[in-house]
């Protein structure tokens, strides 16, 4: 594999015809012979999807990872285990009550799935994404059952009032453990720029949650920092994630091409391509297949000339 990608970077330029078997020998993928031009490797889309993989760093375990997602749990948890924790959070309740009155801004249920739609929705508009869609979605799915787990087995654990309500499933806020979730997703995706806008919504999330009364400064702390270790845990779930998808779909190709092997005796065609015989593997049956369906598609075009010229010639 090192001899591709080496032959890939630095094609060689040749001037007489390369015969295929003599390269075949050297270079395990397949490649293509041009007389003057360039030849190189063709690299599969799995080999070069593995040495992608190789490289990529969002999916490595580092420790460092460990100490935003720790210090924001820790910060947020003084809010229901420390009389000093407590005290910082009703007096921020009080501050926000005198300066806010009678009015509500109910947009956090809302804009808290912002970052998540940044998160599938830019790759499809052209931004590029580190991951393809197909990543990002495992990344996504595993992120959020993590996020739900956390936050759904601590808000029943914990039992913590909210400040509106009372209702006792305060801690953590679930809301904004939503919104960053995504954000940092979004982050590791496409880049600074774009992760400083979704955390940005994910802290607009967490401040309404407090304008709002629904939860304590310290609820949503505590949900900003899960929600960034949900994500983690989603990148360092994704190598393993990988590995099975391409199983699962190595074995569903393997099934459809012994089910075409299966059908190829039978399998004939017919009619003015003149292609008409039985094929013992599918790979015959596909070389063919394109040869008739390329065929009928210079047929159908020069029917379609001649309708043309006979329509124009008949018109004068």
């Amino acid at each position: 594999m090192v001899v591709a990608i080496l032959l890939f970077l630095l094609p060689v330029r040749v001037s007489g015809v390369v015969a295929f078997d003599s390269l075949a020998s050297a270079v395990s993928t397949d490649t293509v012979a041009v007389v003057g031009a360039p030849v190189a490797p063709a690299v599969s889309a799995r080999t070069s999807s593995v040495a992608l993989r190789l490289e990529d760093s969002s999916t490595k375990f580092k420790w460092t990872q460990l100490i935003a997602p720790a210090a924001l749990i820790t910060v947020g948890s003084l809010g229901v285990s420390t009389n000093f924790g407590i005290g910082i959070r009703e007096t921020f309740r009080d501050v926000v009550e005198e300066n806010r009155g009678p009015y509500r801004l109910p947009v956090d249920d809302v804009i808290q799935f912002v970052p998540l739609a940044m998160d599938l929705g830019l790759g499809l508009t052209g931004v590029k994404a580190r991951h393809n869609f197909r990543d990002r979605a495992m990344v996504t799915f595993t992120a959020y059952a993590t996020m739900a787990v956390l936050v759904n087995t601590l808000k029943y654990t914990v039992r913590e009032p909210r400040p509106g309500s009372g209702v006792r499933n305060s801690f953590p806020s679930g809301h904004t453990a939503v919104a960053f979730t995504a954000a940092e997703i979004v982050r590791v995706e496409y880049g600074p720029w774009w992760g400083l806008a979704a955390y940005s919504v994910g802290c607009a999330t967490a401040f309404l949650r407090v304008y709002n009364d629904r939860h304590w400064i310290t609820d949503t702390i505590a949900g900003a920092g899960i929600g960034i270790l949900s994500a983690r845990v989603g990148y360092w779930m994704l190598p393993l994630e990988q590995r099975l998808a391409d199983h699962i779909t190595a074995k569903c190709r393997a099934r459809k091409a012994a089910r075409l092997s299966a059908e190829m005796p039978s399998a004939s065609f017919h009619g003015g391509g003149g292609l008409a015989g039985s094929y013992e593997t599918a790979d015959d049956y596909d070389v063919a297949s394109r040869r008739r369906v390329s065929f009928l598609a210079v047929s159908s075009y020069d029917a379609y000339n001649s309708a043309a010229v006979l329509s124009v010639a008949l018109t004068f």
